[in-house]
C-alpha cells in the first residue's frame, strides 16, 4: 500500500484537531460521562477521514466504526454491557489490524 497517500489532509486534519480541543474543554464543564461519547465521536470522525484512503480489512473496520459507533452509543443506556462489548469488540479489531500492519511492514524491509 502506498503510505503517501494515507495522510489526512490539512483541512482534515484541523477540523478533527478542532473537535478534539473543543471537546476537551467542554468535558471541563459536562458530566464526566460524556467524555466516552466524544472519545468515541472522535474516533467515528477520523474513520471517516481516514477510510476513503484505505483498503481491505483496515477500510471495512474505519467503515464500521464509521457507521456503527452513533447507534452503539445511543444504546448505552438501555444495554449498558452491549455498549461496553461493542467498545471491546471495537479494541480487539484495532489490535489486530495494528498486528497486521506490523507484519506487512516486516515482510517489506529489506
Amino acid at each position: 500500500m502506498d503510505k503517501q497517500g494515507l495522510a489526512l489532509t490539512n483541512e482534515e486534519a484541523l477540523s478533527i484537531l478542532a473537535y478534539l480541543l473543543t471537546s476537551a474543554q467542554g468535558c471541563l464543564r459536562e458530566p464526566p460521562d460524556y467524555g466516552v461519547f466524544r472519545l468515541l465521536s472522535a474516533a467515528e470522525r477520523l474513520s471517516q477521514a481516514w477510510q476513503p484512503k484505505c483498503s481491505g480489512e483496515m477500510a471495512e473496520f474505519l467503515k464500521d466504526i464509521s457507521t456503527n459507533t452513533g447507534p452503539a452509543s445511543a444504546k448505552r443506556d438501555v444495554d449498558p454491557q452491549g455498549f461496553s462489548n461493542y467498545i471491546a469488540e471495537m479494541c480487539r479489531i484495532l489490535a489486530h489490524n495494528i498486528k497486521q500492519l506490523d507484519q506487512e511492514e516486516d515482510r517489506n524491509e529489506p
